[in-house]
């Protein structure tokens, strides 16, 4: 194994690189959305957040092949047979192009349909929102084998390479639309530049990988890694496609039980709480290739940098979580007054408020789940969360529809909230230490979210500034004591103490 790719420095380094490629464009999100909304309108505004949605999903469809290959070129770099990894590349892409090709044509029809539905979209519309629909199913090729490049940069951790466009792509990704939206407000139109910006992105991120095995044997297609790369991916398609219908179901059903106005008052808050998980999404994509590369010669070190990761997160996420839920409505009422006339901030606080404090309970414990969710990946045991989703599946297909039926955005929000906070729980579980005992783990693990939800949820019932600030200062500090002496090692916290990196 080449110890530095695991050592603590390059994580630190590679977590900061990959936190700086999600905030610069989170706080470009912030800004330049009350602008969208009110310049584009509520119908406009919900059809292109929901090809924002779109586009930023779909790669759901490369059934854990990109996935795949990190995990199994990742360890070809750490026992010294990096020479396979070509071939491993040319074999990955070769089968995401021949899924790719036919699931355009499938998605061609369907997504036209989906989004053209008479009753969720205004008539006038339907043109504009079937032509974005055609130009998002016939980007899915490179978006698909998009992955699979940054797969490869991610190998060998080269996390400046990937951040370094990052941070260009999310910046012109957010600006655009907003110079484009002074010149015209066509839907299709607006969804047409962003997608030249992510072939754009997918040139240039290609062009690098290539680099990295520029000085190696040209990959070949090896039809006998097909049992490995199956084996493995089979319960990431499992994964993908239940994560499938648990993340897009609730917007699909408010796009067309309750109508695409209601999108923009529904996703707008989801969107902001949603910006917290930057930070684990950071960490999980540091912790993927590093754990890879650390299980096979060393699962104490991949334990405890999944540990460290792991707490070092619930100490990040949860005051970030607790502000947005305590003062969802003074947030939103000083966001959205930036750029929005009055009356429809009104219309907005009334709608959004109650989602967005449910939502801030429900990111906080997906925010944990990312880390254990990635951990128990790259120990190469994805069936797990495979099996747990198809568990979770129907249960909350049902409490979905009673909340849409019953409570409108307020019942899908916890919906999708409690879900999350089940998941968390799992996974946490899950990726439990083996050789602990099961009923002295189960507690151990989970506390730290479960005392988080039970601080955030007086949210829902509270409204003087003054109460909320007192209990959201003494529910944090009790928080961050608890973990502190509670939940990391003594390894831990010399690690936060001392230099910053795991040793």
């Amino acid at each position: 194994m080449q110890p530095s790719l695991t050592s603590g420095r390059l994580l630190v380094r590679n977590s900061a690189l990959n936190l700086a490629g999600k905030l610069v464009p989170m706080a470009l999100a912030i800004v330049t959305m009350p602008y969208v909304i009110q310049h584009l309108g509520d119908d406009r505004a919900g059809i292109f957040q929901f090809c924002w949605i779109l586009l930023g999903y779909f790669n759901l469809f490369d059934f854990g092949f990109g996935r795949a290959l990190v995990k199994f070129a990742s360890e070809r770099l750490s026992s010294g047979a990096e020479h396979e990894i070509p071939d491993w590349t040319a074999t990955v892409n070769r089968i995401l192009w021949r899924i790719a090709i036919p699931l355009v044509v499938v998605m061609v029809f369907v997504l036209p349909a989906v989004m053209g539905r008479e009753g969720s979209v205004p008539s006038e519309l339907i043109p504009e929102a079937q032509l974005a629909a055609i130009g998002i199913a016939l980007y899915i090729p490179f978006l698909l084998t998009f992955f699979s490049h940054i797969g490869i940069l991610e190998t060998w951790q080269r996390f400046d390479i990937i951040n370094r466009y990052q941070i260009l792509y999310g910046i012109l990704w957010y600006v655009l639309p907003v110079l484009a939206i002074t010149v015209t407000q066509r839907i299709d139109i607006l969804v047409g530049i962003l997608l030249l910006l992510r072939m754009l992105h997918w040139v240039i991120i290609r062009w690098h990988a290539q680099r990295l095995l520029s000085d190696k044997p040209k990959g070949v297609y090896r039809s006998d890694y097909w049992p490995s790369l199956i084996d493995f991916s089979k319960w990431i398609v499992v994964i993908n496609s239940v994560a499938l219908v648990m993340t897009h179901l609730d917007r699909l059903l408010i796009y067309w039980v309750i109508g695409s106005a209601a999108m923009a008052w529904y996703n707008t808050p989801f969107d902001v709480v949603l910006k917290v998980t930057i930070i684990p999404m950071a960490f999980a994509g540091v912790l993927f290739p590093a754990i890879a590369h650390a299980t096979g010669s060393d699962p104490s070190r991949a334990r405890y940098i999944y540990n460290g990761y792991r707490n070092v997160t619930l100490m990040a996420v949860y005051p970030m979580c607790a502000v947005l839920g305590y003062f969802a409505p003074e947030l939103l009422q000083a966001w959205l007054g930036l750029s929005m006339e009055p009356d429809r901030v009104a219309v907005f606080l009334e709608q959004s408020t109650m989602p967005m404090q449910l939502f801030a309970i429900g990111v906080f414990a997906n925010s944990i789940a990312l880390i254990p969710s990635s951990y128990i990946q790259s120990k190469g045991r994805p069936d797990l969360i495979a099996k747990l989703h198809l568990v979770e599946m129907p249960v909350f297909l049902v409490a979905l529809w009673y909340g849409i039926s019953e409570y409108g955005l307020a019942g899908v929000a916890g919906a999708v909230a409690l879900r999350m906070v089940v998941d968390a729980l799992a996974l946490l579980w899950l990726a439990r230490d083996e050789n602990t005992r099961i009923g002295s783990v189960a507690w151990s693990v989970t506390w730290p979210v479960l005392l988080a939800v039970g601080m955030m949820l007086p949210a829902l019932f509270m409204v003087e500034i003054a109460t909320k600030l007192a209990i959201l200062l003494v529910s944090t500090i009790i928080f961050a004591i608890l973990i502190w002496t509670a939940a990391m090692s003594n390894e831990e916290r010399e690690f936060i103490k001392g230099k910053l990196s795991f040793r």
